[in-house]
């Protein structure tokens, strides 16, 4: 995080930047043309929604179902399903193209037309209640109250902290409850137990369940990074911290690279449901000795994102921002910003290109 820091600083405040985004602009800033493709972008998730629950986002009964057979069934037809279609992919392909610019479009239009938000929110908070998941619901929570924050409101941040983290904890917790029909047990896998004598179990079980659950997000995945950096490396050719693109091209070109994650489950530490953290992910394209300059170049990010943002009001600064914001909240548990294709192409987008193109104008010193 001291690389991270050094990064954000490493561009005065006073600065011009100019930068390339990974789609054109004109698909945000045209008003009309923004709202098909948020549309567009309802309509291709809801296609996918279909495809992978069998259910439909527009039916009631996916927003209202939360019993244990949403999630479970959902995990069901994960394993079941042996591969994909062609149709498929290229839907999955279609919705993380749009979801980048979709996000950018949210940054653009916040205030000035509600509904916006309402069609960004609406598709990715279906696919978490479809899904029987909480992961998009805590992305959503994230990416608002960042939005909320650079306008500069203040009082509804406040607001909405106060408002969003009480649900957002009882809903995550009803949601672990309910795949176990409302009875948690002991422990949920081996090394994450409750202790219902405790004293916040006396308050409330729900303060156990919430604060057991936290702490081993919190922690865990240094666990599985202690146990990486005794694990040989491999080079991964710079697509190994982009595993949904590595899975792809692997499949495309027929071959296959072995990864910090692959080579800690083989060592014990199940990667399918335990934490490794972000470190080792980053770790097989970038090497350990050249982690803090990969978090140099994010902090470095940050502060492109904000300088753009505060002096030009430019939507994908704000984006950068809060994708920024999404890696550094979920560094302890994993790479958030390539758990799944479409987070994949908005890092690829509005964090990797505009690293790669942008120009910095730093203020002359005026001669006296």
């Amino acid at each position: 995080m001291i690389f991270f820091n050094f990064g954000v600083r490493s561009i005065p405040r006073t600065a011009v930047v100019i930068y390339s985004i990974g789609f054109p602009r004109v698909f945000v800033l045209n008003r009309k043309l923004s709202i098909v493709i948020l549309l567009l972008f309802c309509a291709v998730s809801a296609l996918e929604v279909h495809q992978i629950t069998g259910k439909s986002l527009f039916s009631l009964s996916t927003w209202l179902a939360s019993d244990e057979s949403v999630y479970n069934l959902y995990q069901q037809k994960l394993q079941d399903r042996q591969s994909a279609s062609v149709f498929e992919i290229l839907t999955k392909i279609l919705r993380s193209i749009i979801f980048p610019i979709s996000l950018t479009i949210l940054c653009k239009y916040f205030r000035s037309n509600y509904i916006v938000a309402v069609l960004f929110a609406f598709p990715i908070l279906g696919l978490s209640l479809a899904r029987g998941t909480n992961k998009e619901i805590f992305d959503l929570a994230i990416i608002f109250l960042i939005i909320i924050m650079f306008y500069g409101a203040r009082r509804k941040l406040i607001l909405a902290v106060a408002a969003i983290a009480p649900a957002l904890m009882l809903a995550f917790i009803s949601n672990i409850a309910s795949r176990y029909s409302g009875d948690i047990p002991n422990c949920i896998v081996d090394d994450i137990c409750f202790n219902f004598d405790s004293y916040l179990a006396k308050i409330s079980v729900t303060l156990e369940v919430g604060f057991v659950l936290f702490s081993s997000y919190i922690t865990q995945g240094y666990e599985g990074l202690s146990r990486a950096v005794d694990l040989p490396y491999e080079f991964t050719f710079f697509i190994g911290h982009l595993p949904p693109l590595q899975r792809i091209l692997e499949q495309v070109f027929d071959f296959d690279l072995s990864t910090f994650n692959e080579r800690l489950s083989d060592a014990g530490w199940d990667t399918s449901w335990r934490w490794t953290s972000v470190y080792p992910v980053l770790a097989n394209d970038f090497h350990w000795l050249f982690l803090p300059g990969y978090f140099f170049m994010i902090g470095r990010a940050l502060s492109i994102g904000m300088i753009a943002w505060k002096k030009n009001r430019e939507p994908s600064a704000l984006a950068m921002v809060i994708l920024v914001a999404i890696f550094l909240a979920y560094s302890s548990a994993n790479m958030q910003l390539a758990i799944s294709l479409e987070w994949t192409f908005a890092t690829i987008m509005l964090v990797y290109v505009p690293l790669i193109s942008v120009r910095v104008y730093k203020p002359r010193k005026k001669i006296v």
